[in-house]
């Protein structure tokens, strides 16, 4: 028997008994009637389980009897996991294949038995008229569509006695990529990503692998007098054989007719190449000020980093870019992610009271940037969401985080903060699952990566997290920004000299460290080396943030519960969920910690 047919005669998905003919699942909470498309959007998934299919199959097999829009599809997938309970950020059935298309992920087996007798002939012909109607149209036995094609635009290099060429060439590599991004053939590195290569002299090969893209646009600006030239490329990164090179001349002051004639060429050249269908235009990149411009990119670059100096550089810059163009929403978005982060890094004022300032602050700058273009909602949304996570206000933040990713699940922050969010609830493979999208999104982001390794820490995966330690370091991100996920790496790895070397590197005493470095390996010296401590916390010469993780480290249960930190910038949450704090989650006391974060009820 053909398997469309036997998927007709009736399907067990995961907890739900399917049953296509009669257009009815039974599930734990019993029977639901489905409308006879959605039924047919779930076999057409269930016939292709494991593989990727597009909106454009689905469309044009479940619909082919009409012209319909992606807003159909849309509103079936969600009465689908609705009548199957599931999460699209946290899919169990069905999972989304952010600008692809949808995967039934779900376990499937064929109903057997008596099941054709109970069906009534009617329905039965119905079924299979339908179903030679999809064999008819070639759907079913299409071939299983190809991952998208992966393009990185690399930032253009510029030429000329004009200090603003080289934001132009800027402006037109960004307004490339948004292009870009309309394609659903197309899979586009992040811009944060491939513009972090400016300047680079990596072979075209190197840059493909490192980017994972499969072709690179890049591009030569330069300006005599009142013209722009520009030299656009498409390049194989494979072989690095040229598929594309175009000459392109126009005026400063028409720079908008120079995006549309390079649009153009590069959408010709890839339905050419790769069969791709013409590009949409895109929105114009602000502001008009280049110096705006620049001061924006320089701050994302800081911000990106991390650390107190380079947040408070980065404020700087993006207060600088709006005053040079009030109406620049991006930047005022910027402004209200780092004013967000900045107490978080500050390493003078530890207070609640700094960060509730801060994310004051953060609120009226997001609150700007949606006046100035309401696109940015999303962005803005994930942003509350994190806030709403430090404030502990856990339902809340996990809200916002999933409507972010409902409305965009592209945002390498937003997936940065869920991952986050889920490992403060000890849902750690989760919450990896969800880093390892955002570092897709974005893979050349340092702090994204360096949260990578700390997830693979958690899920005690410890040589994936070794490894990416180091990847988030060749990045630029500094150990000392963050110094306690590497403190318990060593200490996992029985390297007690580097545990001893950073803390004295960062400026501790040397009698507390020595101490507690000799009590790692010698549980007799423990006694003593808890009081050192604690004389060294009295007279305040220990980080406060040091304190829980030092006992955990000496499983010292009494001291834990003592000293555990519940203030907005503690990491020590996710550390009650770790190996290392098994101890202290036999402790009768424990729920006293979780209450202290708000976690009592139980996990959200």
């Amino acid at each position: 028997m053909e398997p469309a047919i036997e998927l007709l005669q009736g399907f067990r998905l995961g907890d739900f008994d399917v049953y296509p003919r009669e257009e009815r699942i039974v599930g734990p909470d019993g029977p639901q009637h489905l409308e006879p498309k959605i039924m047919e959007v779930l076999v057409a998934l269930a016939q292709r389980r494991g593989e990727p299919v597009t909106r454009d199959e689905l469309l044009s097999g479940v619909w082919s009897d009409a012209v319909v829009g992606d807003e159909v599809l849309s509103r079936a997938i969600s009465l689908l996991r609705s009548a199957l309970h599931d999460e699209r950020t946290n899919p169990r059935y069905i999972r989304t294949l952010p600008r692809r298309g949808y995967e039934l992920i779900a376990p499937l087996q064929p109903l057997t038995g008596n099941l054709a007798s109970r069906r009534r002939w009617p329905v039965y012909l119905l079924g299979a008229c339908a179903l030679l109607a999809l064999i008819g149209s070639g759907w079913f036995y299409t071939a299983r569509n190809p991952a998208p094609v992966s393009v990185a635009v690399i930032p253009f290099t510029a030429s000329g006695n004009s200090e603003d060429i080289s934001l132009v060439g800027d402006g037109l590599a960004d307004y490339l990529i948004s292009a870009l991004t309309r394609a659903p053939e197309l899979a586009i590195v992040s811009r944060h990503s491939s513009f972090s290569l400016r300047d680079t002299t990596m072979d075209v090969r190197d840059i493909g692998d490192l980017l994972d893209a499969q072709y690179l646009v890049e591009g030569a600006v330069s300006r005599q007098q009142e013209e722009v030239h520009l030299t656009l490329s498409l390049v194989d990164s494979g072989s690095g054989k040229s598929l594309l090179t175009e000459q392109l001349t126009g005026s400063v002051s028409g720079i908008e007719q120079l995006q549309d004639a390079a649009l153009a060429a590069l959408s010709q050249s890839l339905q050419a190449q790769l069969a791709i269908k013409p590009l949409v235009p895109a929105e114009r990149m602000r502001p008009a000020d280049s110096a705006a411009y620049r001061s924006y990119l320089e701050a994302r670059y800081q911000w990106s980093l991390r650390g107190e100096r380079r947040i408070q550089r980065a404020i700087e810059l993006l207060q600088q870019a709006i005053r040079q163009a009030p109406d620049f929403a991006r930047a005022h978005l910027a402004l209200a992610q780092s004013e967000a982060v900045a107490p978080l890094y500050d390493n003078d004022d530890v207070s609640n009271a700094a960060v509730d300032a801060g994310f004051s602050r953060a609120r009226v700058s997001a609150r700007r940037a949606l006046e100035l273009d309401s696109t940015l909602s999303p962005e803005v949304t994930a942003l509350e969401g994190s806030m709403a996570m430090y404030e502990m206000r856990w339902d809340t933040a996990k809200s916002l985080l999933q409507q972010s990713l409902q409305e965009n699940p592209e945002n390498p922050l937003a997936h940065y903060w869920y991952s986050f969010l889920l490992s403060r609830f000890g849902d750690f493979e989760q919450a990896l699952e969800h880093i390892k999208i955002s570092a897709s999104l974005d893979p050349l982001s340092a702090t994204i990566n360096n949260r990578l390794a700390l997830a693979y820490l958690w899920m005690n995966e410890d040589d994936n997290a070794g490894r990416q330690f180091q990847v988030a370091a060749s990045l630029g991100f500094l150990e000392n920004i963050q110094i306690k996920p590497h403190l318990l790496y060593a200490f996992r790895q029985g390297r007690y000299a580097d545990i001893e070397r950073s803390l004295l590197a960062l400026g501790n005493s040397p009698v507390w460290v020595h101490a507690f470095v000799n009590a790692l390996g010698d549980e007799d010296a423990r006694p003593q080396a808890a009081l050192i401590i604690d004389q060294a916390i009295a007279a305040g010469v220990i980080d406060r943030s040091f304190w829980f993780g030092i006992w955990i480290f000496l499983a010292d249960p009494d001291r834990a519960v003592r000293d555990f930190d519940s203030s907005y910038r503690t990491q020590d949450i996710e550390l009650l969920w770790a190996r290392e704090s098994e101890f202290l989650r036999a402790d009768a006391r424990f729920i006293e910690l979780l209450k202290r974060v708000n976690l009592a009820a139980g996990i959200p």
